[in-house]
């Protein structure tokens, strides 16, 4: 698509459209018809995640950043997909669960690797501040601030400082 043009809502050019003509109205709508009427997808669309990859990639490049295809993997919330992403020719791994923006998220969906996750991060955190904060030498008060910007941020919001 050049530059300039946006698409519709419906994700498809105007000029599609355009040239389609009124059989090409007439067949798209009955694709789609057909799609909402059945609630299934056609095969062949299932399997075009790469097409979406390719986009952000062209998006990405327009702008001077590439995707490291050594770093990025991919997570399936449910799975969906027989075979495997492939961008540029290299494999993309998939994953069960990983760590983003200080969170955790799992492809079942549950939620009890990020509770353990920061469980496990304020545990260290505290491990690390106890000598301050079990010391009778040191006041409350500072004790108290200690706890409050050290320790509980990572227990409520998972963010390490």
């Amino acid at each position: 698509m050049k530059i300039g043009k946006c698409t519709g809502p419906d994700d498809i050019p105007a000029e599609v459209w355009k040239l389609a003509g009124d059989k090409g109205v007439r067949f798209l709508t009955k694709l789609y018809n057909k799609i909402v009427e059945d609630n299934e997808i056609p095969a062949e669309w299932k399997k075009s995640t790469t097409k979406d990859l390719k986009k952000l990639k062209e998006r990405l490049e327009r702008h001077g950043l590439r995707i490291n295809t050594s770093k990025t993997e991919y997570l399936e919330l449910e799975p969906r997909t027989s075979g495997d992403i492939e961008l540029d020719g290299t494999k993309l791994p998939r994953v069960t669960d990983f760590k983003y923006r200080g969170d955790r998220i799992s492809a079942d969906g549950e939620s009890l690797s990020a509770v353990k996750g920061r469980i496990d991060a304020a545990w260290l955190k505290w491990r690390q501040c106890s000598g301050v904060l079990c010391d009778r030498k040191m006041p409350t008060k500072l004790k108290s601030r200690i706890y409050r910007t050290v320790v509980r941020p990572v227990a409520l919001y998972g963010s390490q400082i």
